[in-house]
């Protein structure tokens, strides 16, 4: 839910300085372009988001001011008014250092008044130069005790600039922001909590790369929301920063758009922890959003979902990858809001496919709530049969995610409940009257799904007999086998279909009472005060369909029996 925050306090909260929040803080939708990318700035679906951050601006070793190569600066420069044109509401900043940058300047940038008065001096300058609205600090190795103290120190340093110089200007104050480790907690040092709460707008918290199959041989959650085995989880490191003082509103929590492919040591062991020997696929392992799902759809990988860490994988051959699919993209925002967190970013925008399902699906929240237990059910069944348009069966996959997040954030929550069972009922096929069901949303976020493979025909409607629930058809595409084939080849997994048998039949009336058997023609559907008595059965046959009937004088009953089930 975004927050809200009356006009009054709203007005007093900017004016007063001893407060940085330069601007309301309502909801975060955030993302990360990398100029190292090649991603046109111009194809950034920018509506999709509240804030954009260009990345990323070097520090000079010699001087401490920031620098922007010659490579980088036309598409820096033009980075604002190049996102506004789609979203004039848009946000902007500028970042500064990433993972790349050499810590050992960044180290003696903050160690002296002058050298941190040169970097800050320079920083505000570029970001009004370039129209950026802000400054993100990237030092992402910051690891001892001295560089936090000289951090915090920076910090302060920072937020007085920056709101003198807005003062003198009279223009709006540049937000600062800064990205850290999951936890404020290193192996030698902690994040300076106090100077961040009195001088940052926000944190972006770097919730991945927890494991890399560079360094670590067994197959990992890497951005793992939980973990009951260890300290190494989103969750942890959020908590922990709340335990250490820093307001959940002041926190945004970091979606990965990226997985990491590792080589099994053996293929048939493949569960998340099973030994691996090295990357696969890339030189480092990593793969884009993108390219991963293409890779996996050449090879019709399936995608199975872990409830317990939170997380996507799938196995093609010896590679094992893991990735965060639209299901745990929800399940994560939903967690944020849970938290009353400030919002999300994304690492990194172009890594989105091409219809920015991530970024969609983070961005649409149904806010879906799950009913106390107090009925003792354990499974909540959807029975929408049939979806009347594209944007009902879109608006069916958002749901499911959603429910899929809210379901998993209740069993966490709730003392040593497991969760609820999700499914739900669908035709026997993948698409219905020329619409197609949203099969990826379906199989990330059920536990299975229950196959209507029955009614393919009714004598209200079908005007010959025929099989009701048809096992096979040789003739054609309605039947139980094809149904649950074409699943299959949509991309679910076997077991996760869920075959349905009808217990009931259906009776017509034939045109000629000598004429019976499948495909005949018939009379229409009998009420059912015709069927009340003895019926004498004429005759008893079996047929190709798999399927079983009598014909009762002028009636022809359909239904399948103990030896069809």
């Amino acid at each position: 839910m975004a927050l809200t925050i009356p006009t009054l306090f709203f007005l007093l909260l900017f004016l007063s300085s001893k407060f940085p929040c330069s601007t309301a803080q309502t909801w975060i939708k955030s993302g990360y372009w990398f100029s190292g990318s090649e991603f046109p700035v111009t194809d950034i679906n920018s509506p999709l988001f509240t804030h954009l951050i260009c990345a990323f601006a070097g520090l000079n070793s010699s001087t401490y001011r920031l620098s922007i190569s010659s490579s980088d600066a036309q598409s820096f420069s033009t980075f604002s008014p190049t996102v506004k044109q789609k979203n004039p509401t848009v946000t902007t900043l500028l970042s500064i250092g990433g993972g790349s940058a050499n810590s050992s300047t960044f180290s003696s940038m903050v160690s002296q008044s002058n050298f941190r008065k040169s970097f800050i001096e320079s920083s505000i300058k570029t970001a009004r130069s370039y129209g950026f609205n802000g400054l993100d600090f990237c030092w992402v190795s910051a690891s001892t005790s001295s560089e936090m103290t000289n951090m915090a120190t920076l910090f302060d340093e920072w937020r007085l600039a920056i709101e003198s110089e807005s003062a003198n200007s009279s223009g709006s104050q540049l937000i600062l922001t800064m990205a850290v480790q999951f936890s404020p907690d290193l192996d030698n040092a902690s994040f300076p909590i106090e100077s961040i709460k009195k001088n940052l707008d926000w944190v972006h918290v770097m919730a991945y790369d927890y494991y890399m199959p560079s360094w670590w041989n067994y197959t990992a959650a890497f951005a793992a929301l939980y973990d009951p085995g260890s300290e190494v989880s989103t969750e942890y490191g959020i908590n922990a920063w709340i335990h250490g003082g820093l307001s959940a509103n002041k926190l945004v929590l970091g979606l990965p758009f990226y997985g990491y492919a590792w080589t099994l040591v053996n293929p048939n062991d493949s569960a998340i922890g099973a030994p691996a020997k090295g990357t696969a696929i890339t030189d480092d392992g990593s793969m884009s959003y993108k390219d991963l799902k293409a890779y996996m759809q050449r090879y019709r990988a399936v995608s199975e979902y872990n409830a317990t860490y939170v997380v996507n994988y799938c196995v093609i051959g010896s590679n094992w990858i893991a990735y965060d699919d639209v299901d745990v993209v929800k399940i994560k925002v939903a967690y944020a809001k849970k938290m009353n967190l400030l919002g999300y970013f994304v690492w990194q925008v172009p890594y989105d496919d091409e219809n920015w399902v991530l970024s969609y699906q983070a961005g649409s929240h149904f806010d879906v709530k799950i009913p106390n237990r107090s009925y003792g059910f354990h499974d909540l069944d959807l029975d929408w049969e049939y979806p009347q348009s594209t944007s009902e069966m879109a608006n069916m996959g958002a749901l499911l995610n959603e429910w899929r997040a809210a379901v998993a954030t209740e069993a966490h929550q709730s003392a040593g409940q497991p969760p609820l069972v999700l499914t739900a009922a669908f035709y026997y096929a993948p698409s219905i009257n020329g619409l197609n069901y949203p099969v990826q949303s379906k199989s990330n976020s059920l536990d299975w799904i229950n196959l209507m493979a029955y009614d393919f025909y009714d004598p209200s409607w079908a005007k010959v007999t025929n099989s009701h629930a048809a096992l096979y058809d040789p003739s054609g595409p309605i039947s139980g086998s094809y149904g649950v084939g074409s699943w299959i080849q949509a991309g679910v997994s076997p077991t996760k279909l869920v075959l349905g048998m009808p217990f009931y039949g259906y009776v017509w009336q034939l045109a000629d009472a000598i004429t019976m058997g499948l495909w005949h023609l018939l009379m229409g559907r009998l009420d059912r005060a015709t069927l009340r008595g003895d019926l004498g059965v004429h005759s008893r046959k079996q047929g190709r369909n798999g399927v079983q009937w009598h014909n009762c004088f002028e009636l022809l009953l359909c239904w399948d029996n103990l030896d069809r089930a």
